[in-house]
């Protein structure tokens, strides 16, 4: 009997204000790797490996790219052993600019409000005061965002929602009676995000609609979402895709490859290691 492996899960941010995405690549179970994406000319730098866990969902790039706030929990053997915490640092780079620690389990992380303004997902913050030179105003949420950081960051970034969940997510059995639904415009048809829940498990679904007809469901139940160049885009298997519809089918093409990836020490250079970057 063949033994198919396993393929890395993967979930990317995407920049508002410039062509430029991150890619969080997770397999093995404790390694994430980082890659900067080139929207515009899909190009992709494979960058810095981190042994412990990455929290994409509640991470978020400033407006230009250039910067990333992250959630992260060392590598530890259990649970009740892991420490979240923030930090902020360079694509496609884990080396922290500046951490925080003191983050609950389910928070951590944050959201670039503007260039110059950064929200942490922590109740107070246990860290160090940036330096003038980053040019960054850093304050806590008065409650941890939980769950929400990613739906705030979509909203933000030009998804509505069309459809509030009726609270199963955080029922012990059972499926969702009212699945969360958001949507955002693809040239004339919508990309559609329904959320279930059974019991704790969190299925997501991606499809193009028009007129609230499905005309293509997308064969992703990681990512997608539309980039700068209103192009659909979306992960599967361990590959990033790009996809066209054409009236009548979704036409889709690999952009990158990660199934075969491994960890690997990668040394982040001194280019990233300060708040004014050296080319």
């Amino acid at each position: 009997m063949v033994t198919m492996a396993v393929p890395p899960r993967l979930y990317v941010l995407l920049a508002r204000d410039a062509p430029v995405g991150v890619i969080f690549r997770r397999g093995p179970t404790d390694w994430t790797e980082m890659i900067r994406w080139d929207i515009e000319r899909d190009t992709f730098e494979r960058g810095e490996w981190l042994r412990g866990t990455v929290y994409p969902r509640r991470s978020d790039l400033s407006p230009d790219g250039g910067l990333l706030v992250y959630a992260a929990a060392e590598y530890a053997s259990s649970d009740e052993e892991r420490r979240v915490y923030s930090a902020v640092s360079r694509p496609p780079f884990f080396h922290p600019l500046a951490r925080w620690d003191g983050a609950h389990l389910a928070g951590g992380g944050g959201e670039f409000e503007g260039s110059s303004r950064l929200r942490l997902n922590h109740p107070s913050l246990e860290g160090p005061d940036l330096p003038r030179e980053a040019g960054i105003v850093v304050r806590p949420y008065a409650e941890p965002m939980h769950g929400g950081a990613e739906r705030a960051r979509m909203i933000r970034d030009g998804w509505w929602v069309t459809a509030e969940p009726d609270g199963a997510e955080v029922a012990s059995n059972g499926v969702t009676a009212q699945p969360e639904v958001m949507e955002r415009p693809l040239g004339d048809v919508l990309l559609r995000r329904t959320r279930t829940w059974l019991g704790r498990r969190e299925i997501r679904k991606y499809d193009l609609v028009y007129a609230d007809v499905s005309l293509a469901s997308i064969p992703s139940g990681e990512w997608a979402d539309v980039d700068r160049e209103d192009r659909l885009v979306y992960t599967r298997h361990g590959q990033v895709w790009v996809g066209e519809w054409d009236g009548n089918f979704l036409i889709s093409k690999s952009l990158l490859d990660l199934r075969e990836d491994r960890p690997r020490v990668v040394t982040a250079p001194p280019s990233v290691k300060g708040w004014q970057r050296k080319e």
